[in-house]
Order: C-alpha cells, then sequence, then structure tokens
C-alpha cells in the first residue's frame, strides 16, 4: 500500500493487563466502565496413585476475583490508579479486562454556540487476537517494541502465582477500541498520541476483522 494511502481506520491498541497500563504511564485515564478478573493459584498438590489406568491425580486451590463496575454518572470516573487502589484493599494485585471504556476530554468547536466546547468521548475496549505476523511485527521491528518488553517483565515478576488460564489470557492479546463515530481519524490521533502506554494501528487494507494493520511510526512507548 503506498504510504500516501490514507488509513481506513485508526484504532488504539493496549495492553489487557490494568496494572501493566498503569505502569506504563495511564495512571490517569478516565474509566467509566470496567469487567474483568484476576486469578492466581494458591497451592498445586500432586498425590500418589495406585490405579494402573490413572495417570495423575492433582489438587488445585486457585483464587479468582470478578471484576465488573460502571460508574452512574461522570461524577463517578475513576482514574486507572484509583481502581487499582480501589482493589488493593481486598488484595486483589491486578485487572485482566475483558472490556473498559476510557473517557477521553476533547475540545470541539460548536457551530450552534459558535465557541469551543469541552466534551469527552467514550473509547470502549476489548480483547482482539491477532494473527502471528502482526504480533511478530509488534514485538520486534517497531515502535511499540517497548510495551511488550515491559509486559515481558510484568509477566516474569507474576508467574510464579498466576494460575495457567490466566497465564493464557495474557499471551499475545491486546485491548483494541471500537472506533467513535463521532471522530474523524485525525482527531483520534490527536487524542491519544502523547498516551504512552498505547499503540496508535491503522488498518493497511482490506477490514480490520482480518487484522492487517500497521502502527504508526514514532507512536507508543
Amino acid at each position: 500500500m503506498s504510504s500516501k494511502t490514507p488509513p481506513l481506520r485508526i484504532h488504539i491498541a493496549m495492553l489487557n493487563s490494568l496494572r501493566a497500563i498503569d505502569i506504563l504511564g495511564g495512571g490517569k485515564l478516565l474509566v467509566s466502565q470496567i469487567h474483568g478478573q484476576y486469578s492466581r493459584g494458591l497451592a498445586t498438590n500432586r498425590s500418589p496413585i495406585n490405579a494402573t489406568v490413572l495417570r495423575d491425580h492433582l489438587q488445585s486451590l486457585t483464587e479468582l476475583y470478578s471484576i465488573s463496575w460502571k460508574a452512574k454518572g461522570r461524577v463517578d470516573w475513576l482514574t486507572v490508579q484509583q481502581i487499582l487502589n480501589d482493589l488493593e484493599k481486598e488484595g486483589c494485585p491486578d485487572v485482566f479486562l475483558e472490556s473498559i471504556t476510557i473517557e477521553r476530554q476533547w475540545i470541539k468547536y460548536s457551530s450552534y454556540t459558535m465557541q469551543n466546547e469541552e466534551i469527552h468521548v467514550p473509547f470502549m475496549f476489548h480483547p482482539h487476537p491477532f494473527k502471528p505476523s502482526v504480533f511478530h511485527r509488534l514485538k520486534s521491528k517497531l515502535p511499540s517494541y517497548g510495551l511488550w518488553s515491559k509486559m515481558k517483565e510484568l509477566r516474569a515478576d507474576l508467574s510464579t502465582t498466576l494460575d495457567e488460564q490466566t497465564k493464557k489470557r495474557w499471551r499475545d492479546i491486546l485491548l483494541i477500541n471500537i472506533p467513535n463515530p463521532t471522530l474523524e481519524n485525525q482527531e483520534i490521533r490527536q487524542l491519544w498520541t502523547n498516551v504512552s502506554c498505547c499503540i496508535i494501528l491503522k488498518e493497511s487494507k482490506g477490514k480490520f476483522m482480518l487484522m492487517e494493520v500497521e502502527e504508526f511510526r514514532g507512536v507508543g512507548v
């Protein structure tokens, strides 16, 4: 595709760990809705067996936190850091996200009032698996390499306590926003360019369902 060809749509991508978003500079992002869970293995015991046909006998104990919250109005919005602080009261260190809505402030000119007005635009994010070739580019050649380096460090820190299902949810998954129809591509770029916890992706060809994306150079960590 020619570099002069305009992208079909702009998408914002983030890691699916709330603590990773905070560590990478997203602690002040405003959240109006969040759903996810966090689980870790507390103990796993392998018991001796006597039956010939029985291969193994495992006893496992897992601690599971289920997170589901939606603000009733703007006054109830919380920052990423406030949510993490609230969860820590119950001993929950993180959330692996199933969905999150982040509210971004935007100054828009109103032809009705003939002046600039401050509005908040919701960006809804959901997990989105990519094909291996996309992740190879994101993890090696593009500016998003820094994002994945930090993810690798976080995984290493938590690998001794996370259960297997949580580890799988954290493997090659990014949160992708549903494009807001009220904003143009250029407006979306302006809103997210200086947010260090995200990368900005563009559809290079076809539909986004085909997962053909490129990254804007210089954007991200």
